[in-house]
């Protein structure tokens, strides 16, 4: 097991952060990315909410497709058994 860990600073929301984790940069940066679209896409639509409430709704936003996603992946593999017995 890869028990390096990368550090690589990124700005999400115009703050800077510096994320440490066993994944490669490129990928710590691309995750960074991802959440500054989102909490920008959140940000945009509700305007008028301060920086903690948009963090909290693009978390909500962000479970929210993960769980969709994660019932999808378990129906396909449901699905997947079912065509093998």
């Amino acid at each position: 097991m890869n028990n390096k860990k990368n550090r690589v600073s990124v700005k999400i929301y115009n703050s800077e952060y510096t994320l440490v984790g066993s994944n490669d940069k490129e990928y710590l940066e691309y995750v960074a990315d991802a959440v500054d679209d989102k909490l920008c896409e959140v940000a945009r639509m509700n305007a008028g909410l301060d920086l903690h409430r948009k963090a909290v709704l693009t978390c909500v936003n962000l479970m929210d497709e993960y769980i969709q996603l994660e019932e999808k992946y378990d129906k396909v593999l449901k699905e997947l058994k079912e065509l093998k017995e």
